[in-house]
């Protein structure tokens, strides 16, 4: 399936992207906050002065670069076989 990867300041998250709902991650400056909506994701709000990164709308990836936080969609897809 398909999971919205995010790095905030170092970290790495990952979200469910077909679980709708509102999160937060700390960034370097402060938190920013991003909603998964509908297989879709966009940044609402940010501590960073410009806010560039919640004009970018539903997109991917999304990058808010005062506050250091990546936010990408990654789709792993099916699988038909595993491999150790």
């Amino acid at each position: 399936g398909s999971v919205v990867c995010v790095n905030a300041d170092g970290q790495e998250y990952e979200y469910s992207l077909s679980k709708n709902g509102t999160f937060t991650v700390e960034g370097m400056i402060g938190p920013t906050t991003f909603e998964i909506k509908d297989g879709k994701v966009r940044i609402t709000d940010s501590c960073c002065p410009n806010k560039t990164c919640v004009e970018q709308g539903w997109t991917s990836p999304i990058v808010c670069l005062p506050n250091k936080v990546i936010i990408r969609v990654i789709d792993y897809g099916e699988f038909d076989a595993v491999v150790k």
